[in-house]
């Protein structure tokens, strides 16, 4: 390993107490480091009530991946912006008021994670990275999104769980590379129409909310695969449902549903429904029999 690499190795493990692990994937693991030709790559620092970092990370040119949630961050140093290679940075969890103006400007940047910061503001130089492809924005009490988040035209992942919002912006519809939508957890009475034109997107979350009827548009989301909608107050679903073939995730538990589309019957490549606590009337015959080919296939069924 390179003499700067090792360093950094060395200042955080005194920093610790411990030894740093080296870690082949960081599936299930969140703390240690993976290196690549002798240079640190990636570093998971989380849990371990750091209230600040060594200045030689500042000289990691080959890291890639720097994840420090669960800790007591109050504040980024400086240093941190020599790290022009960085491409994932996550500091969900800490204590941060503020984000200085040079996470914006790091220019390989492609996945931000700021959740559960109490965070004052949002940087308006965040707009400057519109090669942003993730960005979690969970439990932060907003009540409404930032207008630049609409300018991330590379965005794939938005997640904006636990927040205050009230309504989604009519942009959202223009994010067209998205394909994971989280929005649960909200004050959310309506998803725009304008939804439907997120044509790539795969997975929309929007449970535990107070949505009483989704946009008809929604029949134009012919790739999603994942629909949680459980614990809203929906009464009826969209009459086309049936034509998002591509469902394999769908919950709706917990909602106001009194009967479901006929379209419904036309979704069989689902591997979970559930549908239990909902004042259900009696289902029609072509609806129950859907129900146990799906259940004689294996699939999950709660009702």
């Amino acid at each position: 390993m390179q003499a700067a690499d090792s360093r950094v190795l060395q200042d955080l493990e005194g920093l610790l107490g411990e030894a740093l692990p080296p870690v082949a994937r960081f599936d299930y693991c969140h703390f240690g480091y993976r290196e690549e030709g002798g240079r640190l790559v990636a570093l998971e620092l989380q849990g371990r009530n750091l209230t600040g970092l060594p200045e030689s990370l500042g000289d990691l040119a080959g890291l890639r991946s720097l994840h420090l949630n669960l800790n007591r961050l109050r504040s980024l140093p400086p240093f941190l912006q020599g790290l022009r290679g960085l491409e994932r940075l996550s500091l969900g969890g800490n204590a941060l008021r503020g984000l200085p103006d040079w996470v914006g400007g790091l220019p390989s940047l492609r996945s931000l994670n700021l959740s559960g910061n109490p965070l004052d503001c949002l940087p308006d130089r965040l707009r400057d990275r519109v090669g942003l492809e993730e960005l979690y924005l969970s439990d932060l009490g907003l009540e409404e999104l930032p207008a630049w988040v609409g300018g991330l035209s590379a965005l794939r992942r938005l997640v904006l769980f636990g927040n205050r919002l009230r309504e989604l912006p009519a942009w959202i519809g223009g994010l067209a590379r998205l394909q994971e939508l989280t929005v649960g957890g909200n004050r959310l009475r309506a998803l725009p129409e304008g939804i439907g034109a997120l044509t790539g997107l795969v997975e929309l979350s929007a449970y535990g909310n107070l949505l009483e009827a989704l946009p008809e548009s929604l029949e134009g989301l012919s790739r999603l695969r994942e629909l949680a909608l459980q614990d809203n107050r929906l009464q009826r679903l969209p009459q086309g449902i049936g034509a998002r073939g591509a469902l394999e995730y769908l919950v709706l538990n917990g909602n106001l549903l009194e009967a479901l589309p006929e379209s419904i019957v036309r979704l069989d490549r689902l591997k979970t429904v559930r549908l239990q606590a909902n004042p259900w009337r009696e289902l029609s015959p072509a609806q129950e029999g859907w129900l146990r080919r799906l259940g004689e296939r294996g699939v999950r069924i709660r009702r």
